[in-house]
């Protein structure tokens, strides 16, 4: 199937799916849910910085590609995403993990298994190392951040070991220091047509990107919530931390990915050796944006 096949689309009815909002010590915490519960198990999708529950519309529209017919499913906003409070101004991973499950819980099901893109990646590991009694599998799609936790944790190291994730990473870190400046100078990107140049870092082929999802990623800027996630980096044991999951797990990686590259596939084969790892070619960091259909298909969830 062609590069970046099928646009973000922002209306849940479209696909089965309605609002539901539950409250929590964040305020309120907003997903988009099955219109009928089939079962007490459920998938749960979590999104990455600088997006909401949105960026999965592509990979719906894979589903239905492919015939695939997914029953039962959560795409949740994190706190301070989407439309999803933070009135806490924090995002404690371990506190986000169980607020998450929580609300799944308020929403009628015990379990999930947990599909996560980018930091709801990173997040998916920390759930899954530390609550096995909800979680049944985990699938990821350029999820272990050894690199970015290396750029965050030993700045210095990480540019002469990494410079390329160095330099994206603390790029986009820059960026977002400059808070409400930096959402504004990507609004005017999008509208005098430099946005792409500036996703190039992210995707093979900006030029080819959708101008649905080019306009998406420019909106769902989040520089405060980058700023919270990766204070979460600081003196986080990735290894020890993962090797503690015990569930089946997928994980998806990117060729041309300049955030998670393929060396941190074969770091995560040495913590999980029974992971199940594939690589999708000619893609980037937004791959589930750039290739939906291989990726939907690497994923496991119909195995």
């Amino acid at each position: 199937m062609d590069y970046c096949p099928f646009d973000i689309v922002s209306r849940e009815d479209t696909f089965g799916l309605e609002a539901r909002s539950v409250p929590t010590h964040y305020g309120s915490i907003r997903a988009r849910v099955s219109k009928t519960q089939n079962s007490d198990s459920a998938t749960l999708y979590i999104h990455g910085v600088g997006a909401d529950w949105t960026t999965w519309t592509p990979m719906i529209r894979a589903e239905a590609a492919c015939g695939f017919r997914t029953h039962d499913q959560i795409f949740i906003n994190m706190p301070g995403f989407g439309d999803s409070d933070n009135r806490l101004d924090k995002l404690d991973i371990a506190d986000v993990g169980d607020t998450i499950l929580s609300v799944v819980a308020t929403l009628g099901y015990s379990s999930v298994r947990v599909v996560g893109h980018s930091m709801g990646g990173f997040l998916t590991l920390d759930m899954a190392s530390r609550r096995s009694d909800r979680i049944t599998s985990i699938h990821l799609i350029a999820g272990p951040y050894f690199s970015i936790l290396t750029s965050i944790q030993h700045p210095l190291l990480s540019f002469g070991h990494d410079p390329i994730v160095a330099a994206t990473f603390g790029a986009q870190y820059l960026l977002a220091r400059a808070g409400r400046l930096q959402t504004s100078l990507l609004a005017l990107s999008y509208r005098i047509g430099f946005a792409r140049a500036l996703l190039a870092p992210f995707v093979t082929h900006p030029s080819a990107l959708r101008d649905s999802i080019v306009k998406n990623l420019c909106q769902q800027s989040n520089p405060r919530g980058l700023i919270l996630t990766a204070a979460n980096g600081d003196g986080y044991e990735a290894d020890e931390q993962w090797s503690k999951i015990s569930c089946p797990i997928w994980a998806v990686f990117a060729d041309k990915d300049n955030l998670v590259p393929q060396k941190d596939m074969k770091r995560f084969l040495r913590c999980q050796p029974g992971a199940h790892c594939t690589t999708v070619e000619d893609a980037g960091h937004l791959l589930h944006l750039e290739r939906p259909v291989p990726v939907l298909k690497s994923l496991g969830l119909w195995t």
